[in-house]
């Protein structure tokens, strides 16, 4: 913020905000407070409305796999709240992923290529990994992220599409100047939760290796969504955010 005003100072015309050299701690403690109290609905919506989210019901996923329902049944009947809210996404990369502020908000989400691509045993093991971000909380934080980034990237992809419909290169080069900013901007937010992305992995695949006692499946499981991904990514197709 400092360093905002010390370039308004140096450029002709614009005059620093006083309110920059303020102490921002309790105004964005005040924003996370409230951006992750809304995340879960906020996070519903978007998904429903830019990447077609539907509910998963449970007769649906045993379909697909029996045991991974008697593991979300028994750990929710243990852990003393309701069946954990299920969603789908129709897309082509095998994905899955959890949302939410607190347990009762939760909802674990998974592609149907994942459903279709995995074994039963398989399917369990990833739905269990899920589970354990659940009782750690660390999706609390991803979806805070998740909340901020997924409209910077939605963004940045509607830049780019106008880049590409531009002829003159002049205005074609500052709208691209424009893209890598928001990029960079995406790239950063992102980058906030490297460290927590990688740690929480030693945690939720002990987790799900004990609640399913099939490690061997855990690791097929992600090894099958590891190749699914970089076989689309070598096609170009868009995997995602």
């Amino acid at each position: 913020m400092v360093t905002a005003n010390y370039i308004f100072i140096k450029l002709p015309f614009v005059q620093p905000f006083k309110y920059l050299y303020n102490e921002p701690g309790n105004l964005l403690l005040l924003i996370l407070i409230i951006t992750t109290s809304i995340s879960p609905w906020v996070l519903d919506w978007l998904f429903k409305s830019w990447y077609s989210q539907k509910p998963l019901n449970k007769n649906t996923l045993n379909q697909y796999s029996d045991e991974v329902v008697k593991v979300l049944r028994c750990y929710c009947q243990k852990q003393g709240y309701g069946f954990t809210q299920l969603a789908i996404l129709h897309v082509t990369a095998p994905i899955a992923f959890t949302y939410g502020n607190s347990p009762a908000t939760a909802h674990i989400v998974v592609s149907q290529s994942l459903l279709e691509q995995l074994e039963v045993d398989e399917i369990a093991a990833i739905y269990a990994i899920q589970l354990a971000h659940i009782r750690c909380w660390d999706m609390a934080v991803m979806s805070l992220v998740l909340l901020v980034t997924i409209p910077i990237s939605k963004l940045y992809q509607q830049i780019s599409a106008w880049e590409n419909s531009i002829s003159l290169s002049w205005l074609r080069n500052i709208v691209s100047l424009i893209g890598s900013f928001v990029y960079a901007v995406w790239l950063t937010l992102n980058a906030t939760t490297f460290q927590l992305s990688r740690l929480r992995i030693y945690y939720s695949d002990h987790f799900a290796c004990n609640i399913t006692g099939n490690p061997n499946g855990l690791i097929r499981g992600i090894l099958k969504i590891a190749i699914g991904i970089v076989m689309l990514k070598n096609k170009g197709i868009q995997v995602g955010n």
